[in-house]
């Protein structure tokens, strides 16, 4: 049974709603230019038509082609073509086509558009006929027309969706269909510093940190690592607009990140990330300005996780709205303040272990909804105080959980969140490592984490494993686990299949010998969760002997 989609709860309508006033009785498509210097996607085009007028929307195409994650793409092309389960998914009844590397292509073809009324969309393959098509979320209800090497569709909302075509899962076309644009700063506008294509973005730093807007014009701009943002200032992306580098703010309170533009890392090596990493102490603050978006404060200069439980202690009032996030070298949000709003964010071309999505750690008040997530690493952490999301999408790489619970520990404990009305369209996990799971938590050090409830959850296609409910207890030098309790997952609904039973462990791998440990990981209720359509059981999961306690089936 597919758990019923609930859009928006009263406060993302009432700002949706507000966003979509002075347009909402008018019909209208904008579509962005492609940069002169980009070519677009060679496997998709992409056409939209309102009332008898066609445009066309730039389709780009991002690949996995870093030298450094070579053994990923021979890690995914061995669990696809050697499971096959997997390789009835991803390919259908193709034959495999290798590259010169041995491996199969990776890449994601996206384009945005921003529209109201209703429109219809037609994508074109590139590649020839398109004998089957999927249209995802499955949830949004919408139905293609199939008509040789095109697909055309309605819709009449925002959406964003994921077009399978002959079983491509590997080289999906993401559509972005966002709302209109409201308050567009425009270049001569009071306050706004326009920078052009191809003009150097740090010619001026005086007219920088006093511009009350920074716009980026359509084209490429290579702004470097760490472009800084000031307190109260806008970053404005406009569509058509590139930004090869990332976006960095220290201290900075009141910055708004916004646009259909894009922020790219395609020009950052992951061996450059690597290198940073070796020495983690040493290069703390270098390698943290490496996330797309870091807006960080005092305390992340010697601690990778510092945290903001209220405000004035970092990057406080901070919106991320609109823009698409490609590559990234590191992380694509790591953000420290209160609170926190990322909405309408879009998150493509993962490739990179490291590649986690939203990660405000230990921060109270994030919400995060009406995003898209494709991540290589753990999408989304659900451990800040007061966490909020909805209505997102996630597409998961072959690396991380979607939710992941904690990676390590926290001094207190954590709690109060509320994730629901999520599409899990995809999960590329093809081989076992210790974070493969829809729902997972690593937690290794002290601090409590509870009183979180999922509900209305939809997974697509086959997983490898949909819990890992994990507290660690391996380290004899870290103080004990804290515990895992007051979960509640509600309408969660699994397509399968499922390859790998669940786990609830508390205090795993502890040292042989060492007693018995504070921690527990409990008071975990599962109410209509189901796989296939059929209830979930005890059976599908494994439980260590001690600290778990009172997990609950309705």
């Amino acid at each position: 049974m597919t758990t019923p989609k609930y859009r928006y709860n009263m406060k993302s309508w009432i700002v949706s709603a507000a966003l979509m006033l002075p347009t909402i009785l008018l019909s209208q498509v904008e579509v962005y230019p492609g940069p002169e210097g980009i070519l677009p996607s060679d496997l998709y085009e992409v056409r939209v038509v309102q009332d008898g007028k066609t445009l066309s929307s730039f389709v780009y195409e991002n690949v996995s082609d870093d030298p450094a994650d070579e053994h990923i793409r021979k890690e995914v092309t061995r669990g696809v073509l050697g499971n096959p389960v997997m390789k009835s998914h991803y390919l259908g009844d193709r034959k495999p086509e290798l590259t010169n590397e041995g491996v199969l292509r990776q890449s994601v073809s996206f384009t945005n558009f921003s529209f109201s009324g209703d429109v219809s969309v037609s994508v074109k393959s590139l590649t020839g006929k398109i004998e089957t098509a999927k249209i995802l979320p499955t949830s949004d209800g919408v139905e293609g027309i199939l008509d040789g090497d095109s697909l055309t569709f309605e819709i009449s909302e925002p959406l964003k969706l994921s077009i399978i075509l002959n079983n491509d899962y590997l080289n999906p076309l993401h559509i972005f269909a966002n709302p209109l644009e409201l308050l567009v700063p425009k270049a001569g506008d009071e306050g706004v510093y326009s920078i052009g294509a191809g003009k150097d973005p740090r010619a001026n730093p005086e007219a920088l940190r006093k511009a009350r807007v920074i716009r980026f014009e359509p084209g490429e701009h290579d702004v470097g690592i760490a472009f800084p943002v000031e307190a109260g200032q806008t970053i404005y992306l406009a569509g058509g607009s590139v930004l090869y580098g990332t976006i960095h703010g220290y201290m900075a309170q009141n910055v708004t990140i916004r646009g259909r533009g894009i922020i790219s890392g395609e020009k950052i090596q992951r061996s450059t990330i690597l290198e940073l990493k070796e020495d983690r102490r040493k290069n703390n603050w270098k390698r943290l300005k490496y996330h797309s978006i870091n807006m960080l404060n005092e305390q992340n200069k010697t601690s990778w996780n510092s945290y903001a439980r209220y405000a004035g202690k970092g990057c406080d009032y901070l919106t991320v709205e609109g823009v698409t996030l490609v590559d990234p070298g590191h992380f694509y949000l790591r953000l420290t303040g209160v609170p926190i709003t990322i909405h309408n964010v879009k998150m493509v071309g993962a490739w990179h272990h490291n590649s986690d999505g939203v990660s405000t750690i230990g921060q109270a008040n994030t919400t995060v909804f009406d995003c898209f997530f494709h991540c290589n690493d753990d999408a989304i952490y659900v451990r800040p105080d007061d966490v909020h999301i909805e209505n997102c999408v996630f597409w998961q790489g072959s690396n991380g959980a979607v939710f992941q619970f904690s990676w390590g520990g926290d001094p207190y404990d954590q709690g109060g969140g509320f994730i629901h009305d999520i599409d899990v369209i995809q999960c590329d996990h093809v081989r076992e490592a210790n974070n493969r799971a829809i729902f997972g938590s690593r937690k290794s050090g002290p601090g409590d984490i509870r009183n979180i409830v999922f509900r209305d959850i939809r997974v697509e296609g086959p997983v490898w494993r949909v819990f890992r409910l994990t507290t660690w207890a391996e380290d004899e030098d870290r103080d004990p686990p804290g515990s895992i309790y007051d979960i509640v997952f509600e309408n969660i609904s699994i397509d399968g299949p499922v390859l790998h039973s669940s786990e609830i462990f508390a205090n795993y791998r502890a040292p042989e010998g060492a007693g018995p440990f504070p921690g527990r990981v409990g008071d975990i209720t599962f109410r209509n969760v189901t796989i296939g359509g059929t209830p979930i059981t005890l059976d599908h999961f494994d439980l260590s002997q001690e600290g778990v306690d009172n997990i609950v089936i309705e």
